[in-house]
């Protein structure tokens, strides 16, 4: 399918704990809205960094057709609530009122994107939902909430260095965090209950609980660079299990963790192509 003119429509949409903003990309000449895309953002940081990229792919897969509904979840960017209410199960209650907005729009099909931290999510939304979603795309999955969350708690402790207190650790964050108590990372408070449920996600059994369509684009940092191990060992996992998935690779700069805005032309053609190979429009 050609591309075509797109309309971009931002609202807020009611859910359970207060409004969420989103911005719907559409195809302008279509005679329905085609298939239905929900994205599930990056954490943190990663998020805003990412915005401008993922509004291109959005843009990208409405000019072939696609119905792309991006939500800033409960807590974060433009939504009500601040960062330190939100918890898995707001997050998991969110994704409902979004496939309902997908749904009455009477998209042919659903299909979940989620980059980072929110591939992980996507997954474990379909496998909650597996009857009402098609497929699920990931974009550059961490391997493991448990992983990624030490990660970002170090943040902290970097910002930490320059002070002249009592030493902290991710090992005393976390303690902090089993004990009932928000600690403060990078101007984001994380609650314990948003902790533990990050702790939680594993890529390895998300992968294995969720039996439908897969793609996955891995990005590089050079042409030289093989696929990492775990990447490939997840892989062929899922293929050993008689499944299929969709791969690719290209060469880009991790623009989720960059300051400047990053010029990605090459990832966003990649991307629209590997969601037409995973995801074939029914004849």
């Amino acid at each position: 399918m050609g591309a075509g003119p797109v309309h971009l429509t931002p609202f807020f949409l009611p859910a359970s704990k207060g409004k969420l903003f989103c911005v719907c990309f559409r195809p302008a000449d279509a005679v329905g809205p085609g298939r239905g895309v929900l994205f599930f953002p990056a954490f943190a940081e990663e998020m805003n960094k990412s915005r401008r990229i993922v509004a291109q792919q959005a843009r990208a897969l409405a000019c072939r057709g696609c119905t792309v509904l991006l939500v800033d979840p409960f807590g974060t960017g433009d939504s009500e609530g601040d960062f330190g209410e939100a918890d898995p199960a707001t997050w998991s209650e969110d994704v409902r009122y979004a496939m309902g907005w997908l749904q009455n729009e009477g998209v042919s099909g659903l299909y979940f994107w989620g980059m980072r931290l929110g591939a992980l999510l996507a997954l474990d939304s379909a496998r909650r939902h597996a009857e009402r979603v098609d497929g699920v795309w990931l974009w550059q999955p961490v391997a493991g909430g448990k992983q990624f969350l030490t990660q970002f708690l170090r943040l902290r402790l970097a910002a930490d260095l320059m002070g002249a207190g009592e030493k902290i650790t991710t090992g005393s964050l976390r303690e902090s965090l089993a004990a009932g108590d928000a600690v403060e990372v990078a101007g984001y408070e994380l609650s314990p209950a948003l902790a533990a449920g990050i702790d939680a996600l594993d890529l390895r059994e998300l992968l294995a609980a969720y039996a439908g369509r897969l793609a996955w684009l891995e990005l590089l940092a050079a042409e030289d660079r093989p696929v990492p191990v775990v990447t490939r060992r997840l892989l062929d996992a899922v293929r050993e299990e008689g499944r299929d998935i969709a791969f690719r690779t290209l060469v880009c700069e991790p623009f989720w963790s960059l300051p400047e805005l990053v010029q990605a032309p090459a990832l966003i053609d990649a991307g629209t192509d590997l969601f037409a190979e995973a995801f074939p429009c029914p004849e």
